[in-house]
């Protein structure tokens, strides 16, 4: 399990969780048997807001991708983050703890990758 660098301080008030799906390529991947490799991540958060936590994620996607294990497979972000309010709020030590990965093989690019499994156009999100 990877947890991001980025370390926030334990909080004084009960701020909200939140968990953001984000989706990366993995470029260099090798024995894959289809031309792209995608990974769908899920992190959580403590944040004031949806979007502080989207912005968190992005940070450590950043950080994600720029370690060395993640440069060697040629990994990219799609820019793709998509967030959820918790019901229950829990108080995180640390933040941005992955709690959910998968890899899959497609055909696919990147936008039709996208549009068939994540923005398909009949989700029930706020914009």
């Amino acid at each position: 399990m990877r947890c991001s660098t980025t370390q926030l301080t334990l909080f004084s008030k009960r701020m909200a969780t939140y968990s953001v799906r984000s989706v990366l390529e993995w470029k260099n991947r090798k024995g894959r048997e289809k031309k792209h490799v995608y990974e769908e991540r899920l992190t959580i958060w403590n944040s004031d807001s949806l979007d502080e936590a989207i912005e968190l994620a992005e940070k450590e996607e950043t950080e994600y991708i720029n370690d060395s294990t993640s440069e060697k497979e040629g990994m990219i972000s799609l820019g793709f983050y998509q967030g959820y309010s918790s019901f229950q709020n829990i108080k995180l030590i640390e933040q941005g703890v992955e709690v959910f990965s998968l890899l899959r093989e497609s055909d696919l690019d990147a936008d039709e990758y996208l549009d068939a499994f994540f923005d398909t156009g009949t989700e029930h999100e706020q914009k």
